[in-house]
């Protein structure tokens, strides 16, 4: 029997009711996300841990766009979603699309070598050393700036970049390029002096013309001493009960751009599309080569979740991007405190933007593992070519790692222990076939999965 009018209208009518229902209940979810999030973060703004902006949005709907806090203590300026601050080594990631956009045209090889772009480096490593080497921190180059001689002083002038190039990257190297993931920050200054040689131009220009203007990143920048424009955070850190303000450093394509949160939107939202960047260029950004480490991004997963995040401190701030494109959402977390507890916010953030448990700060566990549990988790453990050691010494288990030897761990129970100086969880797994334990290294949104060389008998 045909349907009426007045069927179909009743029809209609209970079809809108459902969108309508639909709809109410997102927008319910949306509220019920931030109204969380806002009370976790309010406990640590409480103790004096998070001062800062957060953005999180999810299936391109932005839940949470606030300022905490302030951005200057002297002045009693508010934080707020326009606020600018420092992002350190999320630098880095942008430094990757200067270098993949040269890529595209033509000007620059991944598979080049060091030597073919700055003919002044040392020939014996800079002929072995590839572009792609450097994106994936893979070169076998020492990981940071302590070179005799080199001050932060105008990284971003073409002829100072010439002369370090020259008198200061003359140097062996820790591994074969291309064996072991080492983070080198001393690798991306190198993709900024190319990137400057191959252009003509300076890494300000180049961001600026290649990545901000195009992306309308209006309150994005290479930093210095007096940026120009208003609205900047300033960055402290804790000293004896007060907070003290950190003075500017330049660490140029490793760690030098400012920017907000509402920016960093629009950054993730570039990357989800062919806007700036063509697919392929896109896949080789984000394909892991050792280390979870793609070019200037970490790759692991959340629960299930695909995340691509990096996180930077510099200066009295401490910052982190995680984007979960499988599920179009992001997290920017941007803080002129550099003590906040980056990870344990990220993680937390993570799980309520998913709807998973989260856990408060609070007092630390006081728990003590018997010794005989804590030598289980001696040994050498490798992360996909990172490598890890884990050492006993007077009770307390200390990780040597990249150079840095002897960071203490503090047990928060049997298996699972916090890094402090590294903002960072640590947790041993019994390894299902074998009597001894594998370890996941957990900072913030990234996830590595560390498997034991070999078992200590």
């Amino acid at each position: 029997m045909a349907i009426g009018f007045k069927g179909s209208s009743i029809i209609l009518i209970l079809f809108a009711l459902i969108i309508f229902a639909f709809g109410c209940q997102k927008e319910n979810r949306a509220a019920g996300i931030a109204q969380t999030f806002d009370n976790f973060i309010n406990t640590f703004i409480r103790n004096k841990e998070f001062s800062g902006s957060v953005l999180i949005a999810k299936e391109d709907r932005v839940l949470v766009n606030r300022g905490y806090g302030l951005a200057n203590i002297e002045s009693r300026t508010p934080n707020s979603p326009k606020t600018k601050f420092r992002i350190g080594s999320m630098t880095k990631q942008f430094t990757a699309a200067l270098i993949l956009l040269l890529a595209e045209e033509g000007s620059i090889h991944l598979e080049g070598k060091i030597t073919d772009y700055l003919p002044n480096f040392r020939a014996d490593t800079g002929n072995r050393i590839t572009i792609y080497h450097l994106l994936t921190h893979t070169s076998g180059l020492p990981p940071g700036f302590s070179l005799p001689g080199l001050t932060p002083d105008h990284y971003h002038d073409l002829t100072v970049v010439e002369k370090f190039v020259v008198n200061h990257c003359g140097l062996g190297l820790d591994s074969e390029p291309g064996e072991q993931w080492a983070y080198s920050n001393l690798g991306f200054y190198i993709l900024g002096a190319i990137i400057e040689k191959v252009s003509g131009k300076t890494f300000e220009e180049n961001l600026s013309e290649r990545i901000f203007i195009p992306l309308n990143m209006k309150d994005s920048g290479y930093d210095s001493e007096n940026p120009p424009g208003g609205n900047f955070a300033a960055g402290y850190y804790p000293e004896e009960g007060s907070l003290i303000s950190i003075g500017f450093a330049d660490t140029y394509a490793a760690g030098a751009i400012y920017s907000t949160t509402e920016d960093l939107f629009k950054w993730d939202r570039a990357l989800s599309s062919n806007e700036l960047l063509s697919e392929k260029s896109r896949n080789i950004m984000f394909d892991p080569y050792k280390g979870y480490y793609g070019c200037g991004w970490f790759v692991t997963e959340f629960d299930g979740h695909l995340c691509q995040s990096h996180a930077g401190r510099i200066g009295g701030f401490a910052t982190n991007i995680a984007r979960y494109p499988e599920d179009r959402a992001c997290i920017f977390i941007l803080s002129n405190l550099g003590s906040t507890p980056l990870n344990h916010i990220t993680r937390n953030s993570e799980a309520i933007l998913f709807s998973r448990d989260y856990a408060l700060p609070g007092k630390k566990a006081s728990y003590r593992p018997s010794l005989e549990m804590l030598e289980k988790f001696t040994g050498l453990y490798d992360l996909r070519g990172l490598s890890l050691e884990i050492v006993l010494k007077e009770e307390t288990l200390l990780v040597n790692m990249q150079g840095l030897p002897g960071i203490r761990t503090i047990p928060l129970s049997e298996n699972e222990f916090e890094i402090p100086d590294m903002d960072a969880i640590v947790t041993f797994r019994r390894n299902s076939s074998h009597d001894f334990f594998d370890l996941i290294l957990n900072m913030g949104p990234v996830n590595m999965l560390g498997e034991k060389a070999e078992p200590k008998s």
